[in-house]
């Protein structure tokens, strides 16, 4: 996503701002939550002709970067595959079952063994030593997790 299209994008996120409460653009606003929402995600995953957000955010990142804590605070432990981790995790949640009223996707596809976890919330609970074995377990390098990631 280059430059004008990330200027685009926050546009278009102050245009669906002004118009989501009003009945009448309705569905002027689901199609431009959709096409922001589809440039938050991989371009193969929402299949977008552009790189998007998270293209830029993984592009040449090292796996070992992956699994690092990006900050120093005396507050967070959090690695980056955590946060991204968590953002899916709440992703799933809210709109496979609040909003489709389905199944979790990581529970329809088994993806908790495929990944090589055994949490399966959000992890707003975790301790330090939960969070530090999810980041070096979560398996973000091989079968279908790889062809996610690339």
């Amino acid at each position: 996503m280059d430059l004008s299209e990330r200027k685009r994008w926050n546009e278009n996120h102050k245009k669906l701002t002004r118009i989501i409460l009003d009945p009448a653009k309705h569905q002027r606003a689901v199609d431009l939550f959709l096409q922001q929402h589809r440039l938050l995600h991989s371009s193969r995953m929402s299949h977008s002709p552009i790189a998007t957000l998270e293209d830029e955010l993984v592009k040449d990142l090292q796996e070992e970067t992956f699994r690092q804590y990006p900050v120093k605070a005396s507050d967070t432990k959090n690695s980056i595959i955590w946060h991204m981790w968590h953002i899916t995790r709440i992703e799933d949640m809210t709109m496979s079952v609040l909003v489709n009223n389905d199944v979790q996707v990581l529970h329809s596809g088994q993806w908790n063994k495929k990944l090589h976890i055994d949490d399966v919330h959000s992890g707003n609970e975790m301790t330090e030593a939960e969070i530090a074995n999810l980041s070096a377990t979560l398996d973000i390098g091989t079968g279908e997790t790889k062809r996610l990631r690339d």
